[in-house]
């Protein structure tokens, strides 16, 4: 699947494969809430993004390993003791839903500030935890933020501000931008057809987030002959 083209109205690219020497290892550890795990495919081991992800960069000998958690949010993953073998993993991937921290259910403007600022401030302190503890040339990707069918105009506006702080931080590599048109309707919400819920894409909505990663700014190399 080809990835998205990127308007100039939408976030902007951030962290690409020059940032740094590839790295070391070719495992790779996907982190995360539910989406991240395929949440929402009929087959999640096969039909969810990251499955899609794990095949498509196996010919090149890289090996993807999921480890996200339904339900879990910025505090979950604050808190929890991070995996003992993180070192081992030349490319470590967190993505996260601001639908878990209530992004939803803000309506006025200072709520909407609080869920944005709580999630950019926990997802921060997670990256600086997770840099810590990777082996120095190892890759940190960040899932930008994503569509649900519950959001308004004012949610896709925070989507839009978190996406570009997320762009800012110098602990990470490459963060994927999970808001191009292939994605996102224009309104953050699914496309029509591809969620299974408001927070859930389906077997198309997975097909269209893995359509939105750039292999080769996720893995740090040459993947011209995967995408």
């Amino acid at each position: 699947v080809a990835p998205c083209t990127l308007p100039l109205h939408l976030p902007m690219m951030c962290g690409t494969m020059d940032s740094k020497a590839p790295p070391s290892t070719t495992r790779v550890l996907v982190l995360g809430s539910s989406v991240s795990t395929g949440c929402g495919a009929d087959n999640p081991e096969q039909d969810g993004w990251f499955a899609l992800m794990r095949d498509a960069v196996h010919p090149l000998g890289f090996k993807v390993e999921c480890r996200g958690l339904g339900g879990t949010n910025v505090v979950y993953w604050g808190q929890e003791p991070l995996p003992d073998d993180l070192d081992s993993f030349g490319v470590v991937m967190m993505c996260l839903s601001l639908g878990n921290e209530g992004l939803a259910g803000a309506h006025k403007p200072a709520h909407l500030s609080e869920v944005e600022q709580h999630y950019l401030d926990g997802l921060h302190y997670i990256a600086k935890r997770l840099r810590q503890k990777m082996s120095p040339n190892a890759r940190l990707v960040l899932g930008g933020p994503y569509p649900n069918n519950d959001y308004k105009e004012a949610h896709l506006e925070v989507l839009l501000r978190v996406h570009n702080s997320m762009c800012g931080w110098d602990e990470v590599d490459h963060v994927i931008d999970f808001l191009q048109p292939c994605l996102n309707d224009g309104k953050g919400n699914w496309h029509a057809g591809a969620s299974t819920d408001p927070g859930h894409p389906n077997n198309t909505g997975h097909q269209q987030m893995f359509a939105c990663l750039s292999l080769q700014d996720v893995l740090g190399q040459s993947v011209d002959s995967v995408n």
